[in-house]
């Protein structure tokens, strides 16, 4: 019996395997549908031959209009017993090295490593291709519980077609075998069950529940399924950002290759990593960055802040930080919309006790990264000594939103045109009730198929106006995201 793997089906699902595999190889995968599938079946953009099975053809169906490929195998694999071997070769490992076997001193990979090179290899063929981003059918999530903190940065999330499209090159069907990232496998299910949009069919489809998102938080974050508690959309959607980044980054290094050009195995990870350049006159500055690792999510929803200390009779010290979500702060009774809170958050403080020395510093903040996808958080939660208090006040926000040049960095503002700075607004979470610990989120998002918005509030969709969205009505309802996509990017016009 020809060996099998699920980069094997993965291959055969997606139907391009000759065309980045050695041809040995290829005679494999191809071995292995007449092997392990004994009736006639056809397999019309996989392979060029027919292959025999012994299910109906009701079963196979699908596999005329290439879907279900894997489905079939795997019921193959369930009925014959046949379970995944202990090692496989060619090692997956060899091929992305350019050769048909493990090399020569080195363990042949596990089926962990091999799954997890693979879905780097699906990434990064995703991050490399250009073409026009899957608009998704709308379709409501039923909340059987306290889940609208999930249910609406969900919807939010999946209304950006970016994303949506990263998505779709994900396996669609459960690991056979434990994975590495779950997030990754949660997902790659998730965007299954969404169809396709066409100007013919634009109606919601019927709702249904994210159970595999509920199980998600069971293995990732158990503290937020608590029933009965209300829980921290946003909390809940960087834990989400951050999971699926870590899982990206793993799977692209296990793959050996490159994302956006730079090499992943580089160890960013060392807290301590600095540098000193030379500023204006000649004065030198330490910079500092965190770890910013890249992934093909970080390429659509990560910006970077940078920050420039002064200490009196010392070098400056500049820190790069990235984020997923831009927290601002609405506290002040100066900032009554996004913009002034954008411009209070970024300019000069003073920080006081810096160092040993216990001297006042100036610090001086800017944006230094401006991602695809802008994801502004607006901190409405705060604690005030007695406990975690909801501000309610209204902050005024409009569709388009032109990012200053007055509060970004030197080097960002040489990078960015003016057109890399505007952003079109694709989605609010909205937060309902007057109290920190309970209340309700629902998610309104731009269409981009038909240039409409809806509402999505748990399993309901309906219509609503572009007014409605920018100046509720409610005065318990509270903008809490918002979701802006850059407008130059041609995938999110």
């Amino acid at each position: 019996m020809m060996e099998f793997s699920f980069q094997d089906k993965e291959r055969l699902k997606f139907g391009d395997f000759e065309s980045d595999l050695p041809a040995e190889e290829v005679e494999r995968l191809r071995k292995i549908l007449t092997e392990t599938v004994p009736e006639r079946v056809e397999f019309p953009w996989c392979v060029e031959e027919s292959v025999t099975s012994d299910y109906s053809e009701a079963e196979c169906s699908g596999l005329e209009f290439g879907f279900g490929v894997r489905e079939i195998l795997d019921k193959v694999l369930t009925d014959k017993q046949i379970k995944p071997p202990e090692t496989i070769r060619p090692s997956w490992a060899g091929l992305f090295q350019g050769g048909s076997a493990p090399i020569e001193g080195h363990p042949t990979v596990s089926s962990d490593d091999t799954d997890l090179q693979f879905m780097g290899q699906m990434l990064l063929k995703a991050s490399r291709t250009v073409e026009e981003p899957s608009k998704l059918r709308p379709r409501g999530l039923i909340n059987r519980g306290n889940w609208c903190f999930l249910n609406a940065p969900l919807q939010a999330l999946l209304s950006c077609p970016s994303f949506t499209r990263l998505l779709s090159y994900l396996p669609s069907s459960p690991p056979l075998r434990p994975s590495s990232t779950p997030a990754l496998d949660c997902f790659g299910q998730l965007i299954a069950e969404f169809q396709p949009t066409s100007r013919q069919e634009q109606s919601p489809s019927e709702p249904f529940e994210p159970v595999i998102v509920h199980e998600l938080l069971r293995k990732v974050q158990p503290s937020l399924i608590a029933q009965g508690r209300q829980q921290d959309a946003e909390e809940f959607l960087s834990l989400l950002l951050n999971q699926l980044h870590e899982e990206m980054v793993r799977a692209t290094q296990a793959a050996g290759s490159l994302v956006n050009g730079e090499q992943l195995n580089e160890d960013t990870n060392d807290p301590s990593r600095e540098w000193e350049q030379v500023v204006k006159k000649g004065r030198g500055q330490v910079t500092r960055a965190a770890d910013a690792s890249q992934s093909p999510i970080a390429d659509i929803f990560r910006g970077n802040t940078h920050s420039i200390t002064k200490v009196p009779g010392t070098h400056e010290t500049a820190v790069v930080e990235p984020f997923f979500t831009l927290p601002i702060d609405i506290r002040s009774d100066g900032v009554s919309s996004v913009g002034e809170a954008l411009h209070a958050l970024f300019g000069k403080e003073t920080v006081h006790g810096v160092g040993n020395s216990r001297l006042d510093a100036v610090r001086r903040t800017s944006l230094h990264t401006l991602p695809q996808v802008l994801i502004l958080h607006l901190k409405r939660f705060v604690y005030d000594g007695s406990g975690i208090q909801k501000l309610m006040r209204k902050l005024a926000f409009e569709q388009e939103l032109e990012i200053s040049k007055d509060i970004l960095s030197s080097a960002c503002r040489q990078q960015s045109n003016v057109s890399q700075r505007k952003y079109r607004l694709q989605a609010v979470v909205t937060h309902h009730g007057e109290k920190a610990s309970g209340g309700h989120y629902n998610t309104d998002l731009f269409h981009n198929r038909d240039g409409r918005w809806l509402r999505c509030d748990d399993g309901l969709t309906k219509n609503v106006r572009l007014p409605e969205v920018l100046r509720s009505e409610d005065e318990r309802a509270t903008p809490y995201l918002l979701f802006y996509v850059r407008t130059e990017t041609p995938s999110e016009a």
